[in-house]
């Protein structure tokens, strides 16, 4: 299989290779610049030599001279000093000649050089011990050589300067030659980068362009298309392939989604035909709540009204005929419509009355009321089934001797209703099949217990909208207590 270049790479060898050029070139100008300051220093030390000795030789003429006049110690003594620069500098220039006819005119100019220092020497000797008329012959030959020199020295540095001159002229020209090659070379380098980034640019483009095109076409929705191949760039190919993998991925999404949602709509009927179905339920229900006021409870409450109206006066039957109408008035007009927590108590306080004077005092009932919100929207007949349960199921088995005690209390935005029995409590198998959802209806011992607690707990739930608004607690010989949570909702706060 062949092995696609990456971009990466292609880069990183350009860079490398643009370095390398910049630095050979970089490195040529460099010992050009060397090798042209070393010929100029060369060339210009010397000029400063020849410069430097014809300064030092006439430096040291007029010491020697102003000596002979005045014959002063110090005059010698610098006289000496300017001959050893005159040697030094001799020796260098003949150490540093150009070429063999330099060497040899260095030569000899050392050799007049001598010739002045011994003649000098001499008439220095002999200065103190004769007259001057006597060594002025020394002095006059020691005049001619210091001519000599200086006709010799003006050839050289006249020679010098011509070398110099052709020197500096072909110190251009070769100068010139390497600017020349550096400039050539940078502009084959300038051309090759731009061919490589013109070859880059359509490595690049080429696909880009494809991709984009592709990439249209999948926002378009128009997955049937082909799968975009891409074979001169790594990232490229990546790329495309990253797009395809993509483009079938949403593909089969779209395919899944579709599926699903011909599967949610008809989950949907199934639900609107289940929630009718529970709609239908409830309303049953409801009428067999409703229905609970039965023959049974109205002949006991009849045979209590008889009792009543034999052994006492007429206020009591007044009363108790008075709390039954309005149970059955509550139960009759106001079951289908949402009414006042306020309302269901005071339905509740006409139950308690009944039953209380039914049972002749045995049953004990405490009101713990401190809620502010009595006015709070509720189901119809919540309160009432549980309390009846208290009594059938929990203080029947003490003949109805007990306590039963109601507390309405706020708390976290919420009203909690506690009813809480002194009965004989349900034993922990009952209790669970009460807590669990179609368990209970199905437990013969307590048919009605389970159609009450969950008809309130079913209403209560659908009415506000929210799980857990019912909770039972209870032990077996401690008693049951039942908490109903009803939430503050806007319109109540």
């Amino acid at each position: 299989m062949k092995k696609i270049p990456s971009l990466k790479n292609r880069l990183y060898s350009f860079i490398l290779l643009i370095i390398v050029l910049f630095s050979a070139i970089s490195l040529i100008l460099f010992a050009t610049m060397l090798n042209t300051n070393s010929n100029y220093n060369y060339i210009l030390n010397g000029l400063f030599e020849y410069t430097d000795l014809s300064h030092q030789i006439n430096q040291a003429y007029l010491e020697f001279d102003n000596y002979v006049q005045s014959g002063s110690s110090e005059n010698y003594t610098k006289y000496l000093a300017h001959m050893d620069s005159v040697r030094a500098s001799a020796a260098s220039i003949r150490q540093n000649a150009s070429n063999e006819d330099m060497y040899y005119s260095a030569v000899g100019l050392s050799e007049l050089i001598d010739s002045y220092a011994a003649q000098n020497t001499e008439i220095h000797s002999r200065l103190n011990t004769v007259s001057f008329n006597q060594i002025y012959p020394l002095f006059t030959e020691s005049r001619t050589i210091y001519s000599y020199i200086t006709t010799r020295l003006t050839a050289s540095m006249r020679d010098q300067s011509l070398l110099s001159n052709a020197a500096f002229l072909e110190l251009a020209q070769n100068t010139g030659t390497t600017i020349l090659l550096v400039v050539i070379c940078l502009i084959a380098l300038f051309l090759f980068i731009l061919l490589f980034s013109l070859h880059i640019t359509r490595d690049i483009s080429s696909p880009v362009e494809r991709i984009v095109d592709y990439a249209r076409g999948i926002s378009r929705g128009n997955f049937e298309t082909e799968d975009v191949t891409i074979t001169n760039l790594l990232e490229m190919q990546v790329l495309g392939d990253t797009l395809n993998h993509l483009k079938h991925k949403v593909n089969g999404m779209i395919v899944d989604l579709k599926d699903q949602s011909e599967l949610e709509l008809k989950l949907q009927e199934s639900e609107m035909h289940n929630l009718k179905m529970a709609n239908d339920l409830k309303n049953t229900e409801i009428q067999i709540l409703q229905a609970q006021i039965n023959p049974h409870f109205l002949f006991n409450t009849l045979n209590s009204i008889s009792r009543l109206a034999l052994g006492s006066g007429n206020s009591d039957i007044v009363d108790l005929i008075e709390a039954l109408s309005r149970m059955l008035r509550y139960n009759l007009n106001k079951i289908d419509r949402p009414i006042t927590l306020r309302e269901e108590l005071d339905n509740l306080k006409n139950y308690i009355y009944i039953q209380q004077v039914r049972f002749k005092g045995k049953l004990q009932v405490d009101y713990h009321i401190s809620s502010a919100h009595l006015d709070l929207s509720v189901p119809c007949l919540i309160l009432q089934p549980l309390v009846e349960n208290s009594i059938l199921h929990g203080l029947e088995p003490y003949n109805y001797e007990g306590e039963i005690i109601i507390d309405i209390r706020d708390q976290d935005n919420a009203t909690f209703v506690s009813i809480r029995d002194s009965g004989v409590g349900i034993p922990e198998e009952k209790l669970q099949s009460l807590l669990t959802p179609g368990a209970a209806g199905n437990t013969p011992a307590s048919p009605h217990h389970s159609i009450g607690y969950h008809n309130v707990a079913g209403r209560l739930e659908a009415f506000f909208g929210t799980d857990h608004c019912i909770s039972i607690s209870s032990a077996e010989g401690a008693g049951t207590t039942v908490v109903i949570r009803l939430e503050h909702r806007k319109e109540d706060r």
